[in-house]
């Protein structure tokens, strides 16, 4: 069942419709018992597209590099090689695995590359250049920006 109009709506209002559909799932895309889905899954179904099918052909633009919008290189927790170098379709895995952001914020960080606000390697904005302060421990659910609290100074 179709949740979103594939010719008008995007891929943040798609995981936004699928997301309603069912609970959030981890390191899966879909369980069919009680409908949860990861972003991706949620996307799926929120487009009416079988589980087999990829988002890569609606959506091209997810294979270009974005970089973690959830982490720093000074974040206590940060490993280079989970959070650079991923196409912004891997980062939507990414983010919902790693960082256990909810479809929603997923979608919320999707919604301002379609509206073209995220640029420069998709940083949100506010977001740019180095940053010397930030949060030791991973805040899942706290969207794009760190919070406040404990802090590690780059030296």
């Amino acid at each position: 069942m179709r949740l979103v109009d594939m010719a008008r709506g995007g891929l943040a209002d798609a995981i936004r419709a699928g997301a309603k559909q069912g609970p959030q799932l981890r390191i899966s895309m879909h369980r069919p018992a009680d409908n949860a889905t990861c972003a991706i899954g949620a996307a799926k179904l929120g487009l009416g597209l079988p589980m087999s099918d990829s988002l890569l052909i609606r959506f091209p633009w997810l294979l270009a590099l974005a970089q973690c919008p959830a982490a720093e290189p000074t974040d206590f927790l940060y490993l280079a090689d989970l959070c650079e170098g991923h196409t912004r379709f891997a980062m939507l895995w990414h983010l919902n695995d790693a960082h256990c952001w909810s479809r929603e914020q997923i979608a919320d960080w999707i919604m301002l590359i379609e509206q073209g606000q995220v640029l420069l390697q998709d940083r949100p904005p506010g977001r740019t250049g180095p940053v010397h302060s930030v949060s030791i421990m991973a805040q899942p659910d706290s969207g794009p920006e760190p919070r406040a609290g404990n802090t590690l100074q780059r030296g």
